[in-house]
């Protein structure tokens, strides 16, 4: 468990890596546009990619782009299209329909091959397990030692707050009083004069503290003291110090990944300008220059800071003083039309960045727990898996979800079925072979009640698996469609039984003794189960059945039976291409192409 934990906590450090690149770069076209707010807000997104694993898909994912650079996509034999039909059918037959063939040397070969590569990846495997064994040790060990260090110095830190003194000081209480008034402070809060820090704080999220340095009260007027407290309070108005605690949350779990670090520290450099824009909005403008000297002259009582485990300094370092300063100079009041287009920016940039890709392709972050086939099942393509196998592809389904077509038949060999789901009503060709879903099923060995491996798939991608009970046939429970159409791996008809059928007068004679006859006589008499092919309609009364036609002379079919039968009836038969195709189904299913 630790370890998929480890393992999840590297794809969210990726991507959070991924989306901090992407923040300095918005920050950065749009620094002049955002306000000092906006600038802080973005950072919030952090929060969001560090804590939640698994986000919605978008089409307007960052991780959808390399697919637009790889558009070669595997071409299944319901697709070939009529003008490569006779080129590419033999080719393909070898490959995918008779895979297993004894006669086919060149499939053995292959085997072989893959077996020495199963190899090589089966050792680079153990490999790269090993290394994540031992990430998730060196992680909870880096986790547990900087947790302590931080508890230990919170104590330590607690132990010298509680030995200050309280400023009881009625006119320092008046002018806290005043600015609390000004801001809408209810809370009550106490003040602490320091010796232990040089720079005012604020510290406690259920107690809150202003820490006031000893120096800084003796050399600050009263003016000045009220604008570094307004300073203070407005980080206790934003809830400052319970971020700051969720910022250290995360740095602690994430303290292997300098970059989110460094994305947590643009963060609170940001609070503070944010924080600065928050007292000018309560400030009257004349006063904006005294807030801006007084950020400067605390400048020359900064020094190396103590630790203080959480907290918010109006000057932690001088290195921001710069760009605090323009901004108060040119501070404006902020629209609402500009704070509205800034967070819709915002959205914008969260819903790119932390959404998955559509239909969850094989280039999203998740590929950094990618493994290779070979490690899931043995090698034995055939089905029916065992039991076992097919558990632990089930069990590692979520680096397989978003693989392709050809994924399926190379990992798990040839299915038993593979089941489209085909609309065609007011689409073109292409969009109907764009736009297919389809049900792989792979039956399962078991000494128990019968059980299959149901693959689904949308536009060639697989989107989900499951394990279920096999009755013999497809389900047709999955979608909706005009069309269902199941591949079978057998399903032909001898040609030694058929000869010549194609010739113009055979073909009348056989039409004439099957057609209004039962499909179940024409099964019987040539001793098939089912077709090559078999589609029904959406109302499930017509069923068009297809058995390629195969002999001595032609071992792969490149013609076929199609018969067209209504409640078990055929009602038509023709000749056509051996091969299904899935743009043509309405042709197929209109009774008005007859031969």
């Amino acid at each position: 468990m630790m370890i998929n934990f480890s393992k999840l906590l590297l794809i969210m450090s990726l991507k959070t890596s991924i989306l901090i690149l992407i923040i300095f770069t918005i920050k950065f076209l749009f620094n002049n546009f955002f306000t000092a707010k906006t600038h802080y807000m973005i950072w919030f997104l952090l929060f969001i990619s560090l804590t939640v694993p698994y986000t919605a898909q978008s089409n307007i994912s960052i991780y959808n782009i390399p697919k637009y650079f790889n558009q070669n996509k595997y071409i299944s034999k319901m697709q070939l299209s009529e003008d490569n039909f006779s080129n590419d059918i033999n080719n393909y037959n070898n490959t995918i329909r008779y895979p297993y063939s004894n006669n086919n040397k060149s499939m053995s070969k292959e085997k072989d091959s893959t077996s020495t590569i199963s190899k090589k990846n089966q050792n680079a495997f153990n490999i790269f397990e090993s290394l994540k064994n031992i990430f998730a040790y060196i992680w909870l060990l880096g986790f547990l030692l900087l947790s302590l260090i931080v508890f230990i110095k919170t104590i330590h830190f607690n132990k010298l707050i509680n030995i200050e003194e309280d400023i009881l000081d009625t006119q320092k209480l008046s002018i806290l009083n005043k600015c609390k008034e000004v801001l809408g402070i209810n809370q009550h809060l106490r003040l602490i004069k320091t010796t232990k820090f040089s720079t005012p704080s604020l510290v406690g999220i259920f107690s809150p503290k202003i820490l006031l340095p000893e120096q800084i009260l003796y050399n600050f007027d009263n003016e000045q003291l009220e604008l570094i407290l307004l300073h203070e309070l407005s980080h206790l108005k934003r809830k400052d110090i319970l971020t700051n605690w969720i910022i250290l949350t995360y740095q602690l779990i994430y303290w292997f990944n300098p970059i989110i670090w460094i994305g947590f520290y643009k963060m609170k450099n940001d609070m503070e300008v944010a924080c600065d824009a928050y007292v000018l909005n309560n400030l009257k403008k004349e006063k904006h220059i005294s807030y801006g000297k007084v950020i400067i002259d605390l400048l020359d009582y900064l020094s190396k800071p103590s630790f203080i485990p959480v907290s918010t300094n109006i000057l932690e370092n001088k290195y921001e003083l710069k760009r605090r300063i323009i901004m108060i100079k040119k501070f404006k009041k902020t629209s609402y039309k500009l704070s509205f287009i800034s967070f819709l920016l915002i959205v914008l940039v969260g819903c790119s960045s932390i959404s998955e890709p559509e239909n969850n392709t094989n280039t999203t972050p998740n590929e950094i727990s990618k493994q290779n086939p070979s490690n899931i099942i043995e090698e034995n393509n055939e089905y029916p898996l065992g039991l076992p196998d097919a558990s632990k592809i089930l069990n590692n389904k979520n680096w397989i979800i978003g693989k392709d077509y050809e994924f399926i038949w190379k990992t798990l060999g040839t299915p038993y079925v593979n089941t489209y789901y085909v609309d065609t009503k007011g689409l073109t060709s292409n969009e109907i072979l764009n736009n297919l879903y389809n049900e792989t099923i792979y039956p399962i060995k078991s000494d128990e009640e019968s059980s299959a491996l149901y693959v689904f798939m949308e536009n060639e991608k697989i989107v989900n698996m499951k394990i279920d009970e096999f009755s013999g046939i497809p389900s047709n429970n999955w979608k909706d469609s005009d069309y269902k159409v199941n591949f079978y791996t057998s399903g032909d008809i001898d040609k030694k039984d058929l000869t010549d059928l194609e010739k113009n007068s055979n073909f009348v004679e056989f039409k004439k003794e099957f057609l209004n006859k039962s499909l179940s006589d024409f099964k019987n008499k040539f001793n098939l189960t089912h077709g090559s092919n078999e589609a029904f309609n959406k109302e499930g009364d017509l069923k068009l059945t297809v058995y390629p036609i195969i002999g001595k002379d032609k071992p792969s079919p490149f013609v076929g039976i199609y018969i067209l039968s209504e409640n078990n009836i055929i009602k038509d038969i023709k000749i056509d291409k051996s091969d299904l195709q899935l743009e043509r189904l309405d042709e197929h299913f209109s009774l008005t192409n007859k031969k």
